[in-house]
């Protein structure tokens, strides 16, 4: 609480607005965007790799949360909080403190760029102190959430780079399996809502991945120009789907479906980005004919 109170003590209306945006870098959305990006315009394979281990990460992440099911310090009395809206389900671990630091540990990893190191331990830093500013989380949920992300880096690195696809896929099937025991813990409220959405986005991401490897296989190298029609198509189509997703369960008031619907809506998301999208890149031409015919043996104009 004392660590909390000091950074509270530089408090204003300026430095809560900044927190608040330095806070939106460790939201899973916004750390899938940026694999997406990479995945649809930079490096297929680190982009899948980075998706699947941030959502996988964040899956367990709200496992813990609900199973722990720690109080925040919101309404705690000498501590103000700002930002709620950031903060859904339990405090034990922070999400985002998990988050920021499984992207950027993973980053590095694949890329072994000390500038990477550099930029992603003070992201780390700035996300974290975030947190604890804006009084949403407590210390250790911060320290548990970094230490979780590392376990989480390092084990399905191993996994996703020393094992074949099979033996990959079987692995990542089991996670799948184990996940699905969330559905005898965590019920469906304001607290459990996150298990479900990222559950289905992991298994969307996974299941997209295997649709795009067998049915389009498609090539990240473009012109500059390709590569920015691509971030708009991507980026423009994934928001429609959302916002007609989210208006169409909207009107299901069905109780007992309702967190297969909260699934389902982030596994079609997830598979969207991952399978969906790359289809509509190579059916509109937006790549490297050069690039494809050396990544693939057949090519069709």
């Amino acid at each position: 609480m004392e660590v909390i109170r000091f950074l509270q003590s530089f408090s204003s209306d300026f430095l809560n607005y900044v927190m608040i945006f330095i806070t939106s870098f460790g939201s899973l959305y916004v750390l899938i965007a940026l694999s997406a990006i990479i995945y649809w315009c930079c490096n297929k394979k680190i982009g899948y790799k980075m998706a699947v281990i941030l959502s996988c990460s964040s899956v367990l992440n709200n496992f813990v949360k609900g199973f722990v099911q720690t109080p925040r310090p919101i309404g705690v009395d000498g501590i103000s909080s700002f930002g709620e809206f950031t903060a859904t389900g339990y405090s034990f671990p922070s999400g985002h403190a998990q988050n920021i630091t499984t992207f950027g540990a993973n980053l590095y990893i694949f890329t072994r760029k000390i500038s990477v190191f550099i930029l992603s331990s003070l992201l780390i830093i700035l996300v974290s102190i975030s947190r604890l500013y804006l009084g949403l989380h407590w210390p250790i949920d911060i320290l548990g959430g970094i230490i979780l992300a590392l376990i989480v880096s390092i084990l399905l690195n191993e996994v996703l780079v020393k094992l074949n696809r099979l033996k990959a896929n079987l692995l990542i099937g089991a996670f799948i399996l184990f996940f699905i025991l969330g559905f005898f813990f965590i019920d469906w409220n304001d607290m459990g809502q996150d298990y479900y959405k990222t559950m289905g986005m992991f298994v969307g991401i996974y299941i997209g991945h295997l649709f795009e490897s067998r049915y389009v296989n498609f090539t990240p190298i473009a012109s500059g120009v390709d590569n920015i029609m691509k971030l708009i198509i991507g980026g423009f189509t994934t928001a429609l789907l959302y916002f007609l997703l989210s208006m169409g369960f909207s009107l299901i008031t069905f109780e007992m479906i309702i967190p297969l619907m909260g699934i389902l809506k982030y596994f079609i998301l997830g598979f969207w980005i991952i399978g969906v999208v790359p289809l509509i890149f190579k059916l509109s031409n937006l790549y490297y004919k050069e690039a494809y015919e050396i990544t693939n043996v057949k090519y069709k104009k």
